[in-house]
């Protein structure tokens, strides 16, 4: 086996090229802007996501308020099925439960005539 596999080659970190990051100085008067005054440019990552106005924030919170009652009607319902499929299964153990102490005893009735 070579030397030069490529598990044992070591990797020249200096060549990486850094990720493209923004940088906005502290100092800079376009930290905060009036929403009137929003005008990124296209490497500025506060102008990639479209700016919610009041109305889609309170449909957002309107939809997300609905559809978690929702889903807790749902978790509701589901555990309240798990609920009843467990206390039948519980009740179905105590009757075999009882059937074997019925059949126990019965065969050590059968057993003691026996040896009579």
């Amino acid at each position: 086996m070579s030397s030069n596999t490529p598990d044992n080659v070591e990797r020249d970190r200096s060549q990486k090229k850094p990720e493209r990051s923004i940088i906005v100085p502290r100092d800079s008067n376009r930290i905060e802007l009036d929403k009137s005054d929003a005008n990124y440019t296209p490497n500025d990552a506060r102008g990639w996501s479209p700016a919610k106005n009041p109305k889609d924030i309170e449909n957002l919170i309107s939809r997300t308020n609905r559809e978690s009652i929702e889903y807790k009607a749902y978790l509701r319902k589901t555990g309240n099925e798990i609920r009843e499929k467990l206390d039948q299964a519980l009740e179905r153990n105590r009757e075999l439960e009882d059937d074997n102490k019925t059949n126990a005893s019965t065969l050590e009735k059968i057993e003691k005539r026996r040896l009579d």
